[in-house]
């Protein structure tokens, strides 16, 4: 039987592939290197002409050589278009690249822009300028029956000039947030098909915008070649894919490659041939046409070339994927390369080469094997998830939860898919993060979809986690969800008026009808609902809507088009109602809004969705450890009383800023009354017995009594959240022309409206008053807008102004008497018109940021605890622990200002209290610094005499003769400016009174000639620059780092000083063999009058790992260490992954002291190990050092102790 299925199965893909064309894809980047005059075009074209067909020609980016600021030379792209003029079945798509773009400049999006008008304009019908406007994308298009590109503008996220932002409005996705659903979405939607993610910048090249140069570059000029290196390897200039903004997108790029298997990237930045194979998916570039660069080969690398030419790829029927590089030789094109990217699964052979898992139709008829329906009957009795059932132990620390209810059998109706609903056709599985769900439609084109009771939660973290007791965990806390709170939630949003799904509870069949998705979902319990989309024949569902809107959706049309409106009134009522149930998960997602059509625009009504985390049962040592704000900011324990309404609001809190904007306190209260009024307790009781039976006994009396509870008390909540809302809010218009009109009154209120300049209709009215409201922003978005203060008050609001895009008009004739100027003005358009009368101030910042408005911009305050121990034997075992506040405002978007306050206790009887801050960007992009530090004593402990040769007698360390103490308070303050991602210079100033305390029997009572016993007054300044252009700063295995310190003393006894610091650091690790070599030389030298505790040291960690710390002193110092390491095993433990491996150091220094003539270097060498567990930032390493003096100097820390 096996085998005439087998035979079958043979005839059946032969037949198909005759049926079926390959599908041909060809790929080239870079075509603005083509020299003007080549041939190559006309020798392209001919062997399109031969080729077979259909084609897809993807021409990935760097299309023009640059704008240089003026309007894009038209003669390369007419190049392109005259290529694909008249060609039949070949389609071509264009992507921008960073040199469209004007090289990343400022004129950038103009550029982009002019040249998407030059294609429309003049491109043949085959040709699509795949995203237009310069947006983000990703854009959908359909290749074939079988393969489905999604198309990227990498440049969005590497440009740093202006850019489309989602308040112009000319985008459907440009929150990155919302980018990445979409790009997930359509890969779980789309598992039956070959899936392309395209953009011209890769995620992760050979070449030398991905940090691989030849062997050339690094030793010439030596040291400069390899510091140039580094810089864009780890660093990264705009055209690297290194730099800060690209490095994101490709960091998430590469995450989807490990995640979804069979992923093919497309792009065009790189000057050579490349094929990698990366998790599963692959990694193709090719941006040489007629030239090619350096290309380096590693483990990864199935093709590297640096040839001209472009790569082809064939999608066969039967799900092959082979691949052809046709080298370019200035006499045209030759095939030089072929192989196979992913093997045929009707007929793999065993190879290392990947097998395409999509559908295709071999497997198709091999699931179609056994399609008999078992029979079943009406309903089924089935536990949603008999698994989460645990022990006392396992419940004390993990919680309790709904566990009784998740294993508790429930009867449920089998899903009949031919009648049900009348009718329901299967379409293709949802997206979302933790629910399986599955997508229907009846005939009459209404659309349903089954979401697991169950869930997965563990796709939400992170790659490295997914294998480790972290997933465990995660899944196990599914058990915190009621699994049929949905079921209760739906009667009591009918009471409120609320437009709302209404769940039912299925099994679903055993059916043929399952198609492809049948292993999946036979007998799987869950829900059905309606979903809210467009489409369908009749009228919408949902209270019957002309429009169903994504929240995105929404904004857009918010931002772009005055006359739509939201119901707030009801959007309040729903909030409150999430703040009743204690559903903390409803960001922008979980929403979906109605549209309704009216004389004066549109109404729009909300449609909350998912109700998976209602009713939240957070009990249990670790939940309540994660739910603390500190931790994890959006949980909340659904409780008779409600803790923290920021944590049960937080993920809405960008989406509830925004569309409550119109609301005032007493808004908010009516909502909650309204609430109240709707769900009087026999109501709420009534829905929640809308649950399982079995289920309600279990836990429905007590989630009734928690609902009546804080049904109560909903009106303080309400309050609560209206006053989260109301101290900053950002008021934006549309991109419409508007006046805005602001009145001061006397009390310090102030009346804000917006009214259109066509009709003078107004959209917009709310009264702030002072003991709420903090700050008002107004927004002009685009169009030429007005903005008017006025009024008198002796205390005011602050109010800023932001222009936006347009010739704006911005004229202040408030008087506010306290408080200083209450207006500020954000305005660069050099054609606006002021009269900022003696209240507003025009404000003028480097930051670009804070002229246009960012829906996402507001953040909380937070603060951070936290506890580690170190241990060396210098210093014992030390506890460090303390609590970090990060401040946020308006000017300064990352932070405004950290407060950490920090204390040190040890074994040593070392104990000390510190404080650091830092102000963010006081001076353009210097932050300000304060640092503050009470020791008694410090950790300086030891001492041990000056000079390179002073002896040491272990008897007298052990009777603690070489003990000192160093009793510190210390101030400072200072500059710094961050650049380069971890680079940067330092000025500071401080104050600080030390004692040393002469005591007897220590070497300070039998020496003379110390200077710094007893109590010394420092005033003193230093100047520091560190340089850091190594790959990572707690674990570098490549790159440099150079700091350069110069400190001067100045003694309240008249005696001044000055110390200066030099290192050089480098790391190397050769690309073919798994080991790290690191290298260290570094310079110390003082002069004048030096403290015995300020003077240039060698020890345990200055240079000389295998002596005690500080163990030599002087004059001036200099050192090098070499360190090597080995890397032993990488473990995918149950707890998490880890990598293993040696660590081997051998270090000499010397001190150099005047008078003293000791020629002889301090040798110290020893080893140890080094765990990373999840990454490198984690590292912990031990490490044993040995000397003359010494058999074992042990050190426990963070990282490498370099």
């Amino acid at each position: 039987m096996r085998q005439t299925l087998n035979l079958t199965l043979l005839f059946f893909t032969l037949a198909i592939a005759q049926a079926q064309p390959t599908q041909h894809i060809w790929l080239i980047g870079n075509t603005a290197d083509i020299p003007p005059g080549s041939p190559y075009w006309g020798q392209l074209r001919q062997e399109l002409e031969q080729a077979s067909k259909p084609i897809y020609l993807l021409i990935a980016g760097d299309i023009i050589p640059d704008c240089d600021g003026k309007k894009p030379p038209e003669a390369p792209i007419q190049a392109i278009l005259e290529l694909a003029r008249g060609l039949e079945g070949v389609q071509l798509g264009l992507l921008p690249g960073d040199r469209d773009w004007a090289d990343s400049g400022a004129d950038g999006w103009d550029c982009i822009r002019d040249m998407e008008k030059y294609v429309h304009q003049h491109a043949p019908k085959n040709v699509d300028w795949l995203i237009d406007k310069g947006c983000p994308g990703p854009e959908i298009v359909e290749i074939g029956d079988n393969i489905l590109l999604l198309a990227l503008n990498t440049q969005w996220w590497n440009h740093p000039h202006r850019k489309p932002i989602p308040a112009d409005a000319v985008c459907d996705e440009i929150v990155e947030a919302a980018i990445h659903e979409e790009i997930e979405d359509a890969i779980k939607e789309n598992q039956e098909r070959n899936l392309i993610i395209t953009g011209h910048f890769p995620p992760y090249s050979l070449g030398k915008y991905g940090g691989f140069f030849p062997l050339s570059t690094h030793l010439l000029p030596p040291v400069a070649g390899g510091i140039y290196a580094a810089y864009h390897e780890n660093i990264g200039g705009p055209r690297d894919i290194t730099n800060e903004r690209s490095e994101k997108l490709s960091d998430y790029l590469l995450g989807l490659a490990r995640e979804y298997e069979n992923i093919v990237f497309l792009s065009g930045h790189e000057a050579n041939q490349q094929i990698l194979s990366y998790y599963g998916s692959s990694l193709v570039n090719s941006g040489a046409p007629t030239a090619a660069s350096h290309v380096a080969h590693n483990k990864l690398a199935r093709l590297a070339r640096a040839q001209p030419g472009l790569i082809q790829l064939h999608y066969e029927a039967n799900g092959a994927i082979q691949y052809t590089f046709l080298r370019y030789t200035g006499d045209g094109f030759t095939g030089d390369d072929t192989g196979a990217l992913y093997q045929s699964p009707c007929q793999p052979d065993g190879s290392d080469i990947p097998v395409n898992q999509v559908k295709v139709p071999c497997l198709a008829m091999d699931q179609q094997e056994n399609t008999a329906a078992p029979n079943q009957p009406d309903s089924i009795r089935t536990a949603a998830g008999a698994h989460y059932a645990a022990g006392a132990l396992h419940r004390l620390f993990f919680g309790p939860h709904y566990r009784t209810s998740w294993a508790a059998p429930v009867m449920a109706p089998v899903l009949r898919l031919d009648t049900a609903y009348g009718g329901l056709e299967v379409l293709e599985r949802g997206g979302g993060r933790q629910t399986i769900s599955l997508k229907m439609q009846t005939e009459d084109g209404r659309q349903y979809v089954f979401r697991s009771v169950d869930k997965d939660p563990v796709s939400a973290l992170s790659y490295t986690l997914r294998r480790t007791i972290a997933a465990a965990i995660t899944r196990d806390q599914t058990s915190s969800q009621q699994p049929y709170g949905a079921l209760a939630v739906a009667p009591m949003l009918q009471k409120l008026g609320i437009l709302h799904a209404s769940p039912h509870l299925y099994v679903m069949p055993d059916a043929p009808r399952l198609g492809q998705f049948r292993s999946t979902f036979a007998n799987m319990l869950g829900m059905v609902e309606e979903r809210p989309t467009n489409g369908g024949k009749g009228p919408l569902p949902f209270g019957n809507a002309d429009q169903i809107y994504k929240s995105y959706d929404l904004f857009h049309e918010m931002y772009d088009r005055p006359n739509v409106h939201l119901d707030t009134r009801e959007f309040a009522r729903a909030r409150m109602f999430d703040i009743l149930i204690g559903d903390w998960s409803k960001h922008e997602d979980n929403w979906k809004w109605a549209g309704f059509k009216q004389p004066d625009g549109t109404l729009v009504r909300p449609i909350p969705r998912d109700r998976d985390h209602a009713f939240s049962n957070l009990d249990g040592l670790l939940p309540w450890l994660a739910e603390r704000q500190w931790a994890v900011p959006n949980l909340e324990h659904f409780n008779y009383k409600i803790k923290s309404v920021r944590s049960l609001t937080y993920q809405a809190r960008h989406m509830d800023r925004f569309l409550s904007i119109g609301l005032n306190r007493e808004d908010w209260l009516q909502a909650a009354r309204e609430v109240q009024q709707a769900l009087p307790p026999e109501e709420i009781e009534k829905s929640i017995r809308q649950m399982p039976r079995e289920s309600f006994e279990l836990s429905g009396r007590v989630i009734t009594a928690k609902l009546l509870q804080r049904r109560q008390d909903l009106e303080t909540y309400a309050d609560r959240f209206y006053r989260l809302l109301a101290r900053y809010v950002d008021v934006p218009g549309t991109n419409k022309k508007e006046f805005f009109h602001v009145l001061r009154q006397p009390d310090g209120s102030s009346l804000v409206e917006i009214r259109q300049q066509k009709d003078s209709s107004l959209t917009y009215r709310r009264l702030f008053l002072p003991d709420e409201t903090r700050e008002i922003r107004l927004y002009g978005l685009h169009g030429d807008d007005r903005f008017l203060v006025e009024g008198q008050a002796d205390k005011a609001i602050r109010l800023r102004l932001v222009g936006g895009a347009g010739e704006d008009e911005i004229v202040d004739r408030s008087e506010v008497k306290r408080g200083g100027k209450r207006t500020l003005v954000y305005e660069k358009n050099k054609d606006a018109i002021f009269d900022l009368g003696q209240e507003a101030r025009l404000a003028d910042s480097w930051n670009q940021e804070l002229y246009y408005y960012d829906r996402t911009a507001f953040a909380y305050n937070t603060y951070f605890p936290i506890a580690l121990f170190s241990f060396n034997t210098f210093n014992g075992l030390v506890l460090n622990g303390g609590v970090t506040f990060t401040r946020r405002n308006f000017n300064k978007r990352d932070f405004s200002a950290k407060h950490k306050f920090s204390f040190q206790v040890g074994t040593l009887n070392n104990f000390s209290l510190s404080y650091d801050g830092q102000a963010r960007h006081i001076l353009h992009k210097w932050d300000l610094l304060l640092h503050a530090t009470w020791a008694q004593p410090d950790n300086f402990n030891y001492f041990f005499g000056i000079g390179n040769g002073i002896s040491y007698n272990e008897d007298l360390f052990n009777d603690d003769y070489y003990l000192v103490r160093l009793n510190r308070l210390e101030g400072r303050i200072g500059l710094q400016r961050q650049f380069w991602k971890r680079s940067q210079a330092t000025l500071t100033a401080g104050y600080s009174q030390n004692d040393v305390p002469d005591k007897a029997n220590t070497i300070l009572a039998d020496s003379t000639g110390i200077f710094g016993v007893g109590e010394l007054n420092i005033a003193n300044a230093e100047a520091a620059l560190e340089i850091d252009l190594r790959d990572h700063r707690v674990f570098p295995t490549r790159g440099y780092r150079l700091r350069a310190a110069q400190e001067l003393g100045f003694i309240d006894s008249g005696q001044s000083y000055g110390v200066t610091d030099l290192f050089l650091e480098y790391f190397l690790s050769p690309r073919l063999f798994p080991l790290t070599l690191g290298l260290k030389a570094g310079y110390g030298n003082s002069f004048g009058d030096v403290p015995f505790y300020k003077l240039p040291q060698l020890g345990q960690n200055q240079g000389l790992r295998g002596f005690q710390r500080n163990r030599f002193a002087g004059n001036s110092r200099v050192y090098f260490n070499s360190e090597l390491r080995i890397p032993l095993a990488k473990l995918e433990t149950a707890v998490v992954p880890l990598d293993i491996g040696l660590i081997g150091f051998y270090d000499m220094g010397k001190i150099i002291q005047e008078m003293q003539v000791d020629e002889d270097w301090q040798l110290s060498y020893g080893g140890g190990f080094y765990l990373i567990p999840l990454s490198r930032s984690y590292t912990l390493s031990v490490l044993v050092g040995a000397s003359r003096e010494e058999t074992a100097v042990i050190s426990l820390a963070l990282g490498t102790n370099f």
